[in-house]
């Protein structure tokens, strides 16, 4: 999934969520369909609310029952909605140099093949200045396709208020995707330990399974992941998982730089 480039965009419209319940990567031909480029679902109907009712956790919040749905999801990016749905983006505003602004987003000096990213699908923005609602559409639209191509699972729905879109990213813990991440960012991930069975005692390691520190916890290794040799480490945590996300987004988008444009409201780690 080294490409990120030779997909065709998906929308993710400013004045509608884009429902992808399921969390699939789309195909080619499926990210160029009718239903792709809809204006899709306002807030959650009573059915999908049973739904989550029934496969989410229900947990006590500030004594009031809620239901958590982000199950199988690392992240949550939150995006504003236009005044026309009660939200903060004045759609009609003109944006002035929008491919400047573009770039800013978009091309990164960590990554000489970010330039691709405006290969197609900016041609509007060069042409000039443009309104807010059709900036913030292909921006957003570009951030979804980026995450699509890396085989990330996304989710997205409406505020309860209808007046922001939440887009819930994350990866399979137990499947290639995030090892091939972990492995190209070189990232550190912990021993098993099986990883430990054929260590032979040293000075005052006993041997045989990893070493414990003065409160008697566990203190195995950390060691550049390699798939080869999975099998010695440690299953995937939340926070691998949330960090080998961002690591892959920071080489094709600032996101920082999206919430400087007001393009996106936030971002934080899904509950577990």
């Amino acid at each position: 999934s080294s490409d990120l480039h030779h997909q065709q965009m998906a929308t993710f419209p400013m004045d509608g969520a884009r429902q992808m319940r399921g969390g699939a990567t789309l195909t080619d031909e499926e990210a160029g369909s009718e239903a792709d480029t809809a204006l899709l679902a306002e807030v959650h109907d009573d059915e999908d609310t049973a739904d989550e009712d029934e496969n989410g956790e229900i947990v006590d919040m500030f004594g009031t029952e809620c239901v958590t749905d982000t199950q199988g999801f690392a992240l949550c990016f939150v995006f504003p909605r236009g005044s026309k749905h009660g939200g903060i983006v004045d759609e009609d505003e003109i944006v002035e140099d929008p491919m400047q602004k573009a770039r800013l987003i978009f091309q990164r000096q960590m990554n000489s093949d970010s330039h691709q990213t405006f290969a197609s699908g900016f041609e509007r923005l060069n042409q000039g200045d443009v309104t807010m609602q059709e900036y913030q559409d292909l921006i957003r639209g570009r951030f979804l396709s980026l995450c699509q191509r890396t085989s990330m699972k996304i989710e997205t729905f409406d505020s309860i208020d209808g007046d922001e879109v939440f887009m819930k990213v994350g990866l399979d813990r137990n499947g290639q995707i995030i090892q091939e991440l972990a492995q190209r960012y070189a990232y550190r991930m912990p021993l098993a330990k099986s990883a430990y069975q054929d260590a032979e005692p040293w000075g005052n390691f006993p041997g045989g399974a990893p070493m414990r520190n003065a409160d008697g916890h566990l203190v195995p290794a950390f060691t550049e992941f390699d798939m080869v040799q999975a099998s010695i480490f440690q299953p995937f945590r939340q926070i691998d998982e949330v960090r080998l996300i961002l690591k892959r987004l920071d080489r094709w988008v600032d996101v920082e730089e999206m919430l400087d444009q007001k393009v996106l409201v936030k971002y934080f780690p899904c509950i577990e």
